[in-house]
């Protein structure tokens, strides 16, 4: 009868783990959704708030991913000076980094969340910021320091009202104290304060199998352990349960129980460890069930379980160390994104050197009379070198001089079109004409000239345009060109397209100087724009079937033809233009697939 009920249990936990799963796949599109709307609304602190989201609904089963958007919300708070999100998003990540084992980079992120939040009278994300400190402290056997620390946050928590923190740090201290009746005491009280906090109480279900653990009586370690179940039962707390599951085995052993705590594990435990994949515990649970099977005098099967508990703890050692490589090649490319000049110059040195020790290498190997000819190759490609290099970084300050104009005008755009509008509606209000519906026709087509106007605007800012998907800024750039022109536009893409902030501004800028030319030259024709990915590169074809021109006798003398090619190289890409009279113009442009740890290459 006990063995049916506990598969029931079980069967009713893994409903309930399936539905937890469907419930953060619907959360994460729903953050997903919830950050789509921000970038369509152009509001950078909603899309902060969005990519926090995101974040935490990686959290827990997907740390890169979460890393990721903390990241970005991070860089985007940083780059448009947002104060408020920041407290928030330092505690996370260093907490993804305290996970993944990086201590060093936790504890500089978590002080930078306490202080943060201090200044900005957020004290519990502050005193938060101090446990998680204090326990890699512990982790790291810094036993003085980490007492400071949680001292330290009891009273910014006591001092602030704040009693869930506060009673966290109680527990904490409470690890400090010789004197077992103290313990005791101070884990009673933390409890107390944490039952009275806001906020999930999941920490009591740990404080309880911190009590039961400290029971000399095991029936009185039982009772608190049955408590951590309810809390475990109640937040589906997996890890919770597993853990007051195994140590109940030991209190069954104590009473001679031994039949009890076997199917406890067998039936409970080790079911939802399995399920869960968690090898960390499947390894402890196993080494549990071996202590029962030897107190059932089995000795057979306790030592098939301590084989299995030494294969999962190895599984274990193995999954830890795959998890925290995965976390550090995450690091590894956020880093290494702002390093992708450098790199390009490093390259172009280890190519020097690369000549050099050819040309020392033939040198030894080929004759005294071909030494003269070898040098002169030498040289010859060390100049061609640094003329590539020189042409690419005199091309990059053009298009940086460029770029750096068109923010300027884009932030006075937008500035002055406020009170142009408002000036200009006054002024049309102000006529005496004897139709109003003329008047109102007016206005209307000046909040229309106005709006365009403002659009304008945000096409000229680098920043917004780094920061918006890609697909979707194509889709409304085209749009826009759309609404203004007599054009037939189609926009071909199989798949969403994801460029590196400073590869997304070049080419987007690229297609702008394209629809310049087709409002211009093709007027009422057909222009079509197709992205395709072959073989590591991006292709952007662009047809129109406009008048076309003479190549040879018109070439690229024009600036906007010139920008297009020398943007093409900035993204260490090619473009190819065909075009002749009466034939339409054909552009492709060929970018190579650049990952952030990526370099750039000249073209």
């Amino acid at each position: 009868m006990i063995r049916i009920l506990t598969i029931c249990a079980i069967l009713l936990f893994s409903g309930f783990t399936n539905f937890k799963a469907l419930c953060n796949d619907r959360r994460i599109a729903s953050a997903h959704d919830r950050y789509d709307s921000a970038v369509q609304q152009r509001s950078m602190h909603k899309i902060i708030l969005a990519c926090i989201a995101l974040g935490d609904a990686y959290s827990g089963h997907k740390s890169d991913s979460a890393y990721l958007y903390y990241s970005m919300a991070l860089k985007f708070a940083n780059r448009f000076s947002l104060q408020s999100p920041r407290p928030g998003i330092y505690y996370e990540l260093g907490n993804l980094h305290y996970e993944g084992g990086n201590y060093k980079e936790a504890l500089v992120l978590l002080d930078s969340s306490k202080n943060s939040a201090i200044r900005l009278g957020e004290f519990t994300t502050a005193s938060s910021a101090l446990n998680m400190i204090g326990s890699i402290q512990m982790d790291i056997w810094n036993q003085k320091d980490a007492k400071e620390i949680f001292e330290g946050s009891y009273q910014l928590a006591i001092k602030n009202n704040l009693n869930r923190e506060a009673g966290v740090a109680l527990s904490n201290l409470s690890g400090f104290t010789d004197n077992s009746d103290t313990v005791i005491i101070l884990l009673k009280k933390a409890i107390s304060m944490i039952k009275t906090g806001a906020g999930e109480i999941n920490e009591v279900g740990y404080i309880y199998i911190n009590l039961g653990n400290r029971m000399s009586n095991p029936d009185s370690a039982l009772n608190y352990y049955e408590k951590a179940l309810y809390i475990g039962r109640s937040g589906n707390y997996r890890k919770m349960l597993i853990q007051a599951w195994n140590n109940m085995a030991y209190s069954l052993l104590e009473k001679d129980q031994a039949g009890k705590a076997d199917h406890l594990i067998g039936d409970s435990a080790v079911p939802m460890a399995l399920a869960d994949s968690n090898f960390e515990w499947l390894a402890t649970l196993y080494d549990t069930w071996s202590d029962v099977k030897g107190a059932q005098h089995d000795y057979p099967g306790a030592w098939k379980m301590e084989k299995k508990a030494m294969k999962y703890r190895s599984m274990a050692e193995i999954k830890k160390s795959t998890d925290q490589v995965r976390f550090l090649i995450i690091l590894l490319d956020l880093k290494n994104k702002d390093l992708l000049i450098s790199s390009s110059k490093l390259k172009l040195d280890q190519q020097e050197s690369s000549i050099r020790n050819l040309r020392f290498i033939l040198f030894i190997l080929f004759v005294i009379i071909l030494t003269i000819a070898l040098v002169g190759y030498g040289l010859s490609q060390r100049n061609k070198i640094r003329m590539q290099r020189k042409e690419l970084e005199l091309t990059k300050k053009q298009i940086e001089i460029e770029d750096s104009e068109r923010t300027r005008l884009s932030m006075q755009l937008h500035d002055l079109t406020g009170v142009l509008d408002q000036k200009m509606i006054n002024h049309i209000e102000k006529l005496s004409l004897p139709d109003q519906t003329l008047k109102s026709e007016l206005i209307a087509e000046w909040k229309s000239t106005s709006s365009l106007i403002h659009n304008i605007s945000y096409w000229l800012n680098k920043s917004m345009i780094e920061s918006l998907p890609f697909n979707s800024l194509i889709d409304n750039i085209l749009e826009e060109y759309q609404q203004f022109s007599d054009l037939s536009i189609k926009f071909e893409v199989s798949q969403a397209i994801n460029f590196p902030s400073k590869q997304q501004y070049q080419l987007f800028s690229i297609i702008q100087e394209l629809m310049n030319n087709a409002v211009k030259h093709v007027r009422r024709g057909a222009v079509t724009f197709k992205f395709s990915f072959e073989y590591g590169n991006y292709y952007l074809i662009y047809e129109d079937d406009g008048p076309g021109f003479d190549q040879n006798s018109y070439g690229n003398k024009k600036m906007g033809i010139q920008n297009i090619f020398d943007r093409a190289i900035i993204v260490g890409g090619k473009a190819t233009l065909t075009t002749s009279p009466g034939k339409g113009t054909r552009w492709i442009i060929a970018v190579p697939q650049i990952k952030e740890n990526d370099e750039e290459k000249p073209g």
